[in-house]
């Protein structure tokens, strides 16, 4: 079907891939399909999260990805034509452990000034053992804040700008991690080098793989109709350019 002046069958049958027991499973592989080679993967474990990645490099030019976090576990591919090179870093702060341990510490600062002129009073309270108690929670939400915050680098789609790789910061070491993600942009290079069709066949396709991965559940709607218009804006800008270019 039409949409925004892009050409899309949605209902044209999208290639399956079986994968080796050397290769990260996919849930939308078929008994019947080709067998994939790893060319290089990364394996990222964090216990204390519950988190387990496994990221595959094949020679079918797409990411494979195993996720699981905690008792949810998902399969899935990513075509590297569609994915941009240049990965987001991003710092997710753990706001509400750091606004708890500021407010204890506030609370035992309070409590520490005001014990002092409390002495031989008849306070139902004791004013300094419940510093002392608010302190030591300041220290435990401080160890909190630390643990919850992260350092994270994603992966998204060239044009629909959905974040479909995330990877953990420096695991399993930061020489196989950096080795990684130089190989994996590079790989995103290369397949995009290697595509020969128009820009606007580019957004169809990726469009077309957005929307294969929504029905397998990887992407929610509302996640698909985003990058579907981020995409059929980038076509529209795409013709604009066109009509405006002489010749």
């Amino acid at each position: 079907m039409a949409q925004g002046g892009i050409m899309v069958d949605m209902e044209a049958p999208v290639e399956e891939i079986q994968l080796t027991a050397s290769v990260v499973p996919t849930e939308d592989s078929a008994p019947e399909a080709r067998a994939v080679q790893i060319r290089f993967d990364l394996v990222q474990r964090n216990p204390g999260r519950g988190i387990y990645r496994q990221f595959a490099i094949c020679d079918d030019e797409c990411l494979h990805i195993l996720e699981q976090v905690g008792r949810q576990k998902r399969r899935y591919r990513v075509n590297l034509a569609f994915l941009d090179a240049e990965p987001q870093k991003q710092f997710i702060i753990a706001r509400l452990w750091i606004y708890l341990a500021t407010a204890a510490l506030c609370v035992t600062l309070v409590l520490t000034l005001l014990s002092p002129t409390t002495v031989g009073s008849e306070l139902p309270i004791p004013l300094a053992p419940t510093a002392i108690v608010a302190g030591a929670f300041s220290i435990v939400f401080l160890l909190a804040f630390i643990y919850k915050s992260r350092l994270r680098l994603c992966y998204r789609t060239r044009h629909g700008e959905l974040e479909l790789a995330e990877l953990l910061w420096g695991r399993p070491s930061r020489r196989r991690y950096h080795d990684f993600v130089a190989r994996l942009s590079g790989a995103i290079r290369d397949a995009q080098r290697g595509y020969t069709g128009s820009l606007a066949n580019a957004l169809a396709e990726e469009l077309r793989e957005h929307r294969r991965l929504q029905e397998i559940g990887v992407i929610s709607s509302a996640a698909y109709e985003a990058a579907k218009q981020r995409i059929l804006s980038s076509h529209g800008q795409t013709e604009q350019r066109s009509r405006a270019s002489p010749g």
